[in-house]
């Protein structure tokens, strides 16, 4: 039954146009899903409901919740995801991006339950360091690789990811699972000539894969598809970048309750786009606003905008799955309404459309018409625009 699940999934991958390369079909057809995920969390009706799978004798109705093309919660702690697995189209798309093949040697940050980094060892043949900031995170995947029988392919390192893992480098590939404000130049610096990164990178809340090969001290690429992961932890993460957090989120949500007014011109102007041209615009915005941002919370779900505190001219402007609200200063509607036309000047430029260059601090080309130059902690990021 198990192989039939598993082929069941990969065929749904597949549907979906990827997985197109016979290799990566037979690593996720060598790796057993169920192996790596003991419990399944699922939020039913306002709580959380958990699934222990039996490994002497599986239920058949949480093996099928297991083997479907889903990120999966597979750690709590009270009300707090600890750890998820990966939708297997994601896998699939960032190894495709990262042109995984035979002989690489792979360092996966964010080890999760250990199924992407065996996975990642079938596919090269090498043994994959993963590194994993929370102790019991990394217990539990230690344990799921055992059960796997793949102990001897993956070794799991507890520590902060944002500083690599120097002692086995240099790496063909780094594959970063959580996402990530900034590229730490301890990747970079471990990261052989020629050899790419890729990750989900944030930009004032906006979550895209890329893709990177380093050239000399720079990196090389370009972004790809809309993504959402959990956050990168520890000191190499730029809180800025993540969007709203919940604690956050109070005192806001109370402000759009009491205070926001419904916007109907905004509204209609962004529900005449598709659903990816939508997303294509909040990049754009997120390029060039620098107040710009994410919120994402139960009451509200996903929403994006610009959230200026500066004093004596703050506001936002709030694009929610079901209205757009407004508060504060009239310049703050301005910058977005002006950030929309700026995007439909440009031509409207889809994800796609865009180059990415990542400097050293202090080494990036200044701003320009289609450049956007977009400083983090340790590295800077230029995006730009093909043809100009």
């Amino acid at each position: 039954m198990v192989d039939e699940l598993n082929k069941k999934m990969i065929e749904d991958v597949k549907k979906k146009g990827f997985m197109k390369e016979k290799e990566i079909e037979k690593a996720f057809l060598k790796t057993p899903r169920h192996f790596f995920v003991p419990t399944l969390y699922e939020y039913e009706e306002g709580k959380w409901i958990k699934y222990e799978l039996d490994y002497e004798n599986p239920q058949k109705e949480i093996l099928e919740k297991i083997y479907r093309d889903m990120p999966l919660v597979v750690a709590m702690k009270e009300d707090e995801v600890l750890s998820t697995t990966s939708m297997p189209t994601v896998m699939t798309m960032m190894i495709e991006e990262g042109k995984v093949k035979k002989k690489d040697r792979v360092m996966e940050l964010g080890t999760g339950t250990g199924y992407n980094a065996c996975v990642l060892a079938n596919l090269t043949g090498e043994r994959v360091v993963s590194v994993e900031i929370i102790p019991e995170v990394a217990d539990l995947a230690r344990e799921n690789i055992k059960r796997a029988g793949m102990e001897e392919k993956v070794k799991v390192v507890t520590g902060d990811g944002g500083f690599g893992y120097p002692e086995d480098a240099p790496y063909t590939v780094f594959i970063i699972t959580s996402a990530s404000s900034d590229i730490t130049r301890y990747w970079v610096d471990q990261l052989e000539e020629g050899g790419r990164i890729v990750l989900p990178l944030v930009t004032r809340g906006m979550e895209t894969i890329v893709s990177l090969e380093k050239k000399g001290e720079i990196l090389e690429g370009k972004p790809s598809y809309y993504v959402r992961f959990l956050q990168l932890r520890g000191p190499s993460s730029i809180i800025s970048h993540y969007g709203i957090s919940e604690k956050q989120m109070r005192p806001l949500s109370r402000i759009i309750k009491k205070f926001a007014r419904e916007d109907e011109e905004i509204k209609e102007m962004v529900d005449k786009l598709e659903r990816r041209e939508r997303m294509d615009f909040f990049f754009f915005l997120a390029l060039t606003e620098e107040y710009a941002t994410a919120l994402h919370s139960e009451e509200f779900e996903w929403g994006y905008g610009i959230w200026d505190r500066t004093p004596g001219k703050g506001g936002f402007v709030f694009y929610l799955q079901d209205r757009v609200v407004v508060w504060g200063d009239e310049g703050v509607k301005k910058k977005f309404m002006n950030a929309y036309k700026g995007w439909e000047r440009a031509g409207k430029p889809a994800l796609k459309d865009y180059t990415l260059t990542v400097y050293p601090v202090g080494k990036e080309p200044s701003q320009r018409r289609g450049r956007w130059v977009v400083k983090r902690r340790q590295m800077t990021t230029v995006f730009e625009k093909k043809g100009g």
